[in-house]
């Protein structure tokens, strides 16, 4: 069952026009290659951190975070595959790529049934939106991230947040015929 919040996002991307899409429906064309790191607020709240290579529709994410209301450490890793981008052809000066990614996560400071602290280790599925402006070297983003915790019970947790990210690595030339990397 999708959630209803996801609702709209779906049915916007589902309605994005062929003409509105990147050539090869998936490449991120001049945006920020490299390095980029910034603040993440949300569940959890921290410091964020994304390598773009060149080539390719894959970047891969990372955060040091604290989750607030729990009062615990949190890690994650994440691999991301851009589904689609959209381009507004009436606003031609950012784009809106569409990912979903898997990786794992880790938090810590969890106090068990005996009292002890205890890690948690689960599986982290992000669903997002990234906001690339073509003219400087940062994005923005937003994702609601299932998360299927595996040790030390099973149980399905949500973290969501929203963030901006300055690069530190050079940006890619304007799209071509053929998809764009990330």
């Amino acid at each position: 069952m999708i959630p209803s919040c996801c609702l709209p996002l779906l049915v916007h991307l589902a309605a994005a026009t062929p003409s509105a899409a990147e050539p090869g429906g998936i490449g991120l064309g001049s945006a920020p290659r490299g390095f980029g790191l910034g603040p993440i607020l949300g569940e959890p709240t921290g410091l964020g951190f994304l390598w773009r290579p060149s080539g390719g529709t894959s970047t891969f994410d990372a955060a040091v975070a604290w989750s607030v209301p729990d009062d615990r450490l949190h890690i994650h890793a994440d691999w991301l595959l851009t589904l689609a981008t959209y381009r507004d052809p009436a606003t031609p000066s950012f784009s809106i790529p569409f990912y979903t990614g898997v990786g794992p996560r880790l938090r810590m400071g969890w106090k068990n049934e005996r009292g002890s602290d205890a890690a948690l280790l689960g599986v982290r599925i992000p669903f997002g939106m990234v906001i690339l402006p073509n003219s400087v070297p940062v994005d923005g983003f937003v994702e609601i991230v299932p998360v299927l915790t595996l040790y030390p019970e099973t149980s399905l947790d949500f973290d969501a947040a929203l963030g901006a990210r300055i690069f530190l690595g050079r940006r890619s030339s304007p799209p071509t015929a053929t998809a764009a990397a990330p």
